[in-house]
C-alpha cells in the first residue's frame, strides 16, 4: 500500500513538473493524530498508522511541484451507489455478521459530487498548497453510518454495535476546519444531512 502511494505520487509530481501542468493531489485526514480537532491548513501531520505516514509522505512529494494543491479530505459517499463502506457493512449485517460503528472518531463526510466540483474548480484557480476540502457538517463515524443505513433502507441490525474506539490504530477526531475553501470556491461544502435531505426530496444540488 505504502509503495502505490508513495511512488505513485512521485511520479504523477514528476510527469506534472517535466509537463508544466497544475496538479491536484487528493490527501486524507488521516495525516493527522486526531488529538487536536480541529485542523485547519495550517496544521502539520502527525500520522499515527501506516496509512497515514504513507499519505503524509505523498503530501510532500506532491507540494514539492511548485503548482500543486494537496486537497485534505474525509469519507468519500455518493447517492447514486452506495460506497464501498456502506456496501460492506450492508452485506455484514443482511449475513448475520457483526459491525461496530464507532462513536468516538469524527469526520467530515463530503459527497463525491461535492469532491468532484471542488476539484474541477481547483484546476483553474492559483491556489497552491493545502486546502481542506469535506462536508461542512461533523459526525461521528457511528453518527454517519446510521444515516447512510437509513437512507438505504438498510433494516437488518441485529448484529450492529455502537461502541467506543479505544484501540489506536486510527485517528479519533479529524475534524477538518473548511472555512479556508468556503470563501476560496463556489461549489458548496455540503453536510451530510443537506445532501441526504435533498437526495430524499429528488433536489438537484449542482452549484
Amino acid at each position: 500500500m505504502a509503495a502505490v502511494i508513495v511512488d505513485g505520487t512521485r511520479h504523477v509530481a514528476m510527469a506534472a513538473a517535466r509537463a508544466g501542468a497544475r496538479l491536484v493531489h487528493l490527501s486524507t485526514d488521516s495525516v493527522f493524530g486526531g488529538n487536536r480537532a480541529p485542523y485547519d491548513e495550517t496544521a502539520a501531520a502527525a500520522p499515527i498508522n501506516d496509512y497515514g505516514q504513507a499519505k503524509a509522505a505523498a503530501e510532500a512529494l506532491a507540494l514539492a511541484h511548485s503548482n500543486a494543491v494537496v486537497v485534505r479530505t474525509s469519507l468519500i459517499y455518493g447517492l447514486d451507489e452506495m460506497d464501498n463502506g456502506t456496501a460492506w457493512m450492508t452485506a455484514a449485517l443482511r449475513a448475520g455478521q457483526p459491525v461496530t460503528l464507532f462513536t468516538n472518531q469524527r469526520r467530515n463526510p463530503v459527497w463525491v459530487e461535492t469532491l468532484v466540483d471542488a476539484c474541477l474548480e481547483l484546476l483553474d484557480l492559483p491556489t497552491t498548497g493545502v486546502l481542506n476540502v469535506a462536508g461542512r457538517q461533523t459526525l461521528s463515524r457511528a453518527e454517519f453510518g446510521l444515516r447512510l443505513l437509513d437512507y438505504w433502507g438498510v433494516a437488518e441490525r441485529a448484529t450492529l454495535r455502537l461502541a467506543e474506539d479505544s484501540s489506536g490504530r486510527w485517528p479519533v477526531d479529524c475534524a477538518l476546519d473548511v472555512s479556508r475553501a468556503t470563501g476560496l470556491l463556489r461549489t458548496p461544502l455540503l453536510g451530510v444531512d443537506e445532501v441526504i435531505g435533498a437526495g430524499e426530496r429528488g433536489k438537484n444540488l449542482d452549484p
